[in-house]
């Protein structure tokens, strides 16, 4: 049998679901929350805290902030790295050059128009927030509905993969690709 993991471009972002899913089955179900009220994960929650200075924002949340809400968040923010890179490494897929041929072929003003609106769809749950009260269920990260929080989180872990895939395309399209 053929190993074909990461040998396609949807890979890396069903890798990137894949994470999302395990995180969080992992710590709703097996990680153990005594653990987070220990001196070990408050000093992990404190040292990616200082990288990410939205976790000190975090114990004036509501719901009330717990040590396992900020171990939570804490070990997301440490997947970050790997959501942006596989962004980064899906474009090493899209600059060859039968893409090119098909680009030639289609229409290009089809792609963008089509990138646009799948653009536009996407960032919705992102702006009910800001529309007068809207109560947005769809982004409510501290559900205790799991499949309500893989969504609110699948949807931030998109945000690193497309910033890792934008910078992978102008990589890739200025200085790889010079010679199509």
């Amino acid at each position: 049998m053929k190993f074909s993991l990461l040998k396609k471009q949807s890979s890396y972002l069903w890798f990137t679901f894949g994470l999302v899913l395990c995180h969080g089955i992992y710590m709703t179900y097996f990680f153990p929350h005594e653990w987070a009220e220990s001196a070990n994960a408050r000093t992990f929650v404190d040292a990616v805290a200082v990288v990410v200075p939205v976790l000190q924002g975090l114990k004036n949340h509501t719901p009330p902030y717990t040590p396992y809400w900020g171990v939570f968040y804490a070990s997301f923010w440490c997947l970050v790295p790997l959501f942006f890179a596989a962004g980064a490494m899906s474009t090493f897929f899209l600059f060859t050059k039968e893409s090119y041929e098909k680009i030639k072929l289609n229409k290009p003003l089809g792609y963008v128009f089509g990138f646009l609106f799948f653009l536009m769809v996407f960032m919705i749950p992102f702006f009910l927030p800001f529309i007068g009260d809207f109560p947005n269920p769809l982004m409510n990260q501290m559900s205790r509905f799991l499949p309500l929080r893989l969504l609110a989180w699948g949807t931030t872990a998109i945000i690193p993969f497309a910033l890792g895939w934008s910078v992978g395309c102008t990589y890739q399209r200025f200085i790889v690709s010079r010679k199509y």
